[in-house]
């Protein structure tokens, strides 16, 4: 259950679009478009697709596994 818990820590919240990466504990990136529900920014998207975004996400699912 706590595995669950960690896994929530990343946290992606459409309806504002707000972006958190659990490596620093604060949202570097924060786009808050509650009139666009369902679309990405493209200043989002953008950041999803850098390299930077790729090691946090790495540097995370390894925390996440234990590895």
């Amino acid at each position: 259950m706590a595995r669950a818990r960690v896994r929530s820590a990343w946290a992606m919240d459409v309806r504002g679009l707000r972006v958190t990466y659990p490596s620093e504990g604060i949202a570097p990136l924060e786009l808050d478009r509650p009139h666009r529900r369902n679309a990405l920014d493209r200043a989002q998207i953008r950041a999803v697709r850098s390299p930077e975004f790729g090691r946090r996400w790495a540097e995370w699912s390894r925390a996440v596994r234990g590895r």
